[in-house]
């Protein structure tokens, strides 16, 4: 038998070699710092290459997949920009290591271009939107997550503004003493916006003229509060709702400004007309809750369309509400002289709640609706009443 002798070309042999190495070097993660204390030779051998002493040091570049930037001190110069595109595997990491708790302090974060990218530890106190996506702007900003932040004494918190911002989650972040909301996801926000643990407090200090709230979910949808704590949204409800698609679970709403309230811009198309996505024949899905000692824990208003807002009557959407506690608080669901009979037109189900001196309102539902309450626990001064 004979045997073939294969001879590599030499050419070919160095051109694997270039393009091999030149991919190991694509994939390469790099560390860099950024500190308000100046260059240090222990965070030097810690933390990579300093980049200078200011965020405008930061906004000079683009970073790759798996580069992670730390952050010391104080720095607020102006705002983060967009840290680059990272991957799914390698996200870009912007990462505080104190001195505030293990948080460093900086002015804000303003996102129009970016994908997989992740922000830990940091705390903004500037009198401005602390987080924000910006607003001109009709390129992505999807896969961000920002956790254990710490956002106060601002306008807003967060604002969520344009349709192309989706898959956006907080973990672990305070909200406290904000002029106005705490969280906006206005009209054009895009889908799936997650908050989950952390407390959102003390917003509306100041009114603007119109109502603002602990979270005012205008637009989007698959949004989910997961674990968050509500106290003194004051101007508002704790969460305004315009959008079907929301879930809210394991949150405690306590005290007279806190709750939940509905009034429907779903459009009668089934379409969102900003985002595209889904409208209509959506839900609100709220368990494992608490609330205590609000003035209303869940209202549903009339729809809004105005030109602008395009709700329908009938969005086909559904209540699903079910093993939640409520204590000194009113549930309404019934007809009220600016609710246009509008829980008549939803499907509502409360299963398995607690009631404690609490007062459920429950109009009674259209022909192709369904009002159903089933293995409540009634205690104290609960009482259920039915109004046309």
């Amino acid at each position: 038998m004979k045997m073939r002798k294969t001879i590599l070309n030499p050419f070919l042999f160095g051109l694997f070699i270039i393009i091999g190495c030149s991919d190991v070097t694509k994939m390469q993660a790099n560390n860099y710092y950024v500190s308000s204390a100046g260059r240090k030779a222990e965070f030097d051998n810690l933390y990579g290459k300093y980049l200078g002493d200011k965020i405008f040091d930061v906004n000079s570049i683009t970073f790759n997949p798996g580069d992670t930037v730390r952050f010391y001190g104080s720095i607020t110069d102006e705002v983060i920009g967009n840290p680059g595109i990272g991957t799914h595997s390698r996200p870009i990491v912007f990462m505080g290591i104190g001195p505030q708790d293990g948080r460093a302090v900086i002015e804000g974060v303003a996102l129009s271009n970016t994908k997989n990218v992740e922000f830990l530890n940091f705390e903004a106190a500037s009198p401005i939107i602390q987080i924000r996506t910006v607003n001109t702007s009709p390129d992505s900003v999807r896969f961000v997550k920002f956790r254990n932040c710490y956002l106060h004494d601002g306008i807003q918190g967060i604002a969520i503004t344009i349709p192309t911002a989706s898959d956006i989650t907080f973990e672990n972040t305070v909200i406290d003493r904000m002029d106005q909301d705490g969280i906006l996801l206005s009209d054009g926000a895009g889908d799936r916006f997650s908050f989950i643990g952390g407390s959102i407090s003390n917003t509306g200090k100041v009114n603007p003229g119109w109502h603002v709230h602990g979270c005012y979910a205008s637009g989007g949808s698959g949004h989910l509060f997961d674990g968050v704590e509500f106290e003194n949204n004051v101007g508002g409800y704790s969460i305004s709702i315009r959008r079907g698609g929301i879930t809210i679970r394991n949150c405690t709403f306590i005290g007279y400004y806190t709750g939940i309230n509905n009034n429907n811009e779903d459009e009668i198309t089934g379409i969102n007309h900003y985002t595209g996505s889904r409208a209509r024949n959506q839900y609100y899905r709220l368990y494992r809750n608490w609330f205590a000692g609000c003035r209303v824990a869940i209202y549903q208003g009339g729809f809004l369309n105005n030109g602008h807002d395009l709700g329908c009557e009938d969005p086909g959407n559904a209540w699903a509400i079910f093993n939640n506690t409520f204590v000194n608080t009113l549930i309404n669901f019934g007809e009220t002289t600016d609710n246009l009979k509008a829980p008549a037109y939803y499907d509502i189900y409360l299963f398995n709640n607690v009631f404690v001196n609490t007062k459920v309102v429950v109009a009674d539902a259209n022909a192709n609706k369904t009002h159903e309450l089933s293995s409540n626990e009634w205690s104290g001064t609960s009482s259920l009443y039915s109004n046309k």
